[in-house]
């Protein structure tokens, strides 16, 4: 596979990510002004009530936080070019590059 190729296919990989980022960035916003709202609301009637509701929330965002580092982990590290291990002598070497090549590009 050409490098121009790969460059446009981790472009386009980062560029995804991105748009997800803020989409999702723009949805927590829109969550925490109702949640503000909602939390409010309850807490006329049961102060204990929109505490645990805001506990959930928290516990929530933090889950989906982990999630979305662990997605831009994996988008960052491929994890076969992390099986394949370059031989020290350098004729094996010559061998196992491409290899290398073809199992990070799948």
């Amino acid at each position: 596979m050409s490098e121009g190729w790969r460059r446009m296919k981790t472009s386009t990989r980062l560029f995804l990510a991105l748009g997800l980022t803020v989409i999702a960035l723009s949805l927590v916003a829109s969550l925490v002004a109702s949640l503000g709202e909602l939390h409010g609301k309850i807490n006329s009637v049961s102060p204990p009530l929109a505490i645990g509701l805001v506990t959930i929330a928290v516990v929530a965002a933090s889950a989906s936080a982990f999630a979305a580092a662990r997605l831009f982990w994996k988008l960052g590290h491929s994890e076969s070019a992390a099986k394949v291990k370059a031989p020290t002598d350098i004729v094996k070497a010559s061998e196992v590059q491409p290899k290398k090549r073809r199992l990070s590009s799948t």
